[in-house]
């Protein structure tokens, strides 16, 4: 099976999944919510960190956590990864670098976006 089609499968079963984001990438989060919860995948961000935050402290290893951040280096991202470590929650990374924190405990491989003009 390939990695997309991994990750794919882990966000359809997942009992929860949570988009983090922060700055100029919670609108994405935000889209991201809406159109999972459209098809039926209980999703949840917020535009306040905090909340994001405190939602992660309830997931377990049945959930799912993806991160978005154009860099990879968002030390509240990167804080949210760490935790999800220790509890065995599946974590997906979105950015817009290779080779970044966020990439290297990712436990699926970096999902790399980048548009060029």
């Amino acid at each position: 099976m390939n990695q997309l089609s991994v990750i794919l499968s882990l966000i359809q079963n997942a009992k929860h999944v949570l988009v983090c984001a922060v700055g100029n990438t919670i609108p994405v989060a935000l889209d991201c919510m809406f159109k999972f919860d459209e098809i039926g995948i209980l999703t949840f961000t917020s535009t306040i960190w905090e909340n994001q935050a405190s939602y992660a402290l309830g997931l377990d290893a049945s959930d799912v956590v993806i991160a978005i951040s154009n860099s990879g280096e968002s030390s509240q991202v990167l804080a949210v990864f760490r935790e999800m470590k220790k509890r065995h929650v599946h974590t997906i990374g979105i950015t817009n670098t290779l080779e970044n924190s966020q990439d290297q405990m990712s436990q699926c491989e970096e999902l790399y976006a980048s548009l060029k003009v």
